[in-house]
């Protein structure tokens, strides 16, 4: 076979073969700074979900970056969809420099809510008042574990 050294293995191959290695390089990718990350606030009554559309923007090239969401509400959760085929959790800037994605929380309805029909700070749910969800940027050159860059988006539960 064209361009395989010393050729395809046969029954005078030994198995399993010694390899040596002479030298090995390391490259340690550039940083990339994180996107910025805008999106308006999030009204939600409890027991329902709500989302903040959320617009980024990055230098062109920088590649894909891996987004998160966490949220200070209790019995909340938080999900990011970008819609990316690949993976609804990253955005591409090889080819643009703006790029979209959801964040999308889910609260939890009381139980005196559920079976009432009212609101109130009782019961097992949600709580109404003033929170905040925080969607973080990871970039392909991240190795600390940090996010290279955050937003903070406000969130009313009602």
């Amino acid at each position: 076979m064209t361009g395989s050294w010393p050729g395809p293995p046969d029954n005078s191959t030994p198995s399993p073969a010694v390899m040596k290695v002479d030298y090995v390089r390391v490259y340690k990718p550039s940083p990339i700074a994180g996107p910025s990350i805008v999106g308006p606030a999030i009204s939600v009554t409890a027991g329902q979900s709500g989302r903040s559309e959320l617009s980024l923007s990055s230098v062109a090239s920088s590649g894909r970056v891996y987004l998160t969401c966490n949220t200070n509400a209790p019995k909340t959760t938080c999900a990011v969809n970008s819609n990316d085929t690949l993976n609804p959790h990253t955005v591409d800037f090889s080819r643009g420099t703006t790029a979209t994605a959801s964040a999308t929380v889910t609260t939890t309805a009381s139980a005196s809510n559920a079976n009432s029909g009212t609101t109130g700070i009782g019961g097992s749910g949600t709580p109404p008042g003033d929170y905040s969800v925080t969607v973080s940027a990871f970039t392909v050159s991240n190795s600390s574990g940090n996010p290279n860059s955050t937003n903070s988006v406000a969130m009313k539960v009602k």
